[in-house]
Order: structure tokens, then C-alpha cells, then sequence
């Protein structure tokens, strides 16, 4: 009994590998990715401000530094920022797709603000 289940299972086995292997290939459609989000200009127009930055005060004293990255695939700029005090703040900062106008949501201890604009 048990060597005709292994018999039978081996049987199996080779005609489920015979109808994976004959016939024709079945081939899914090429289809093309779709594109990356944020690609339009509008999402580059604060680039300039992406990398490391020490930041001075008006009399030439250090003020603090901040960390400025582009983030998921280039929709959001986040903000790291820290005084030589040792306080910190962090803001998002992206174009609101119902307006077109860029948003940037400043959070620190004790504060929220919320600023919308852009460069014009």
C-alpha cells in the first residue's frame, strides 16, 4: 500500500511538471510602470534649500544647524532643526494638491504653526 502511494505521487508529480512545460507560454501584456510622483516642477521649487546647513544669526553667531531632506520620492521636504540652546524643530513641508500652494507644518515643543504659501 504505502509503495503505491509514492507510485502515485511520484506519477502526480511528473505530469503536473509535463503540463507546466508544454503548451504555449502564456505571456502577461507589457505594461509600463507609471511614473514617479512628484515629478513636476512645482515639487523642485525649493531644492535649493535640501543638505546640511549651519545657520547664523545677524551678528555672525552661530544660531543653530538644520538638516533639510527630501523624502518620499521627492512629494516631501522634511526639516531637522536644532539651536546651539538645544532646542529642536521639525517641519513637513509639501505642495497641498487641492490648492497647488506649498504647505509647511512647523512642530516644536510647545508650538504648531501652520504656514501656506510659496516663492511668488
Amino acid at each position: 500500500m504505502k509503495l503505491t502511494i509514492i507510485a502515485a505521487l511520484a506519477a502526480f508529480s511528473v505530469s503536473c511538471a509535463h503540463a507546466q512545460s508544454t503548451g504555449p507560454a502564456a505571456t502577461a501584456p507589457a505594461q509600463t510602470p507609471p511614473p514617479p510622483p512628484c515629478t513636476d516642477p512645482v515639487f523642485s521649487q525649493f531644492d535649493f534649500w535640501v543638505g546640511e546647513w549651519d545657520v547664523y544669526g545677524p551678528q555672525g553667531k552661530l544660531a543653530g544647524t538644520n538638516s533639510i531632506r527630501k523624502e518620499e520620492y521627492g512629494c516631501l521636504l522634511t526639516e531637522h532643526w536644532v539651536n546651539t540652546g538645544g532646542i529642536t524643530g521639525q517641519s513637513y513641508n509639501f505642495v497641498d494638491l487641492e490648492t497647488g500652494k506649498w504647505r509647511q507644518v512647523w512642530v516644536s515643543a510647545g508650538a504648531t504653526i501652520d504656514y501656506v504659501g510659496g516663492l511668488n
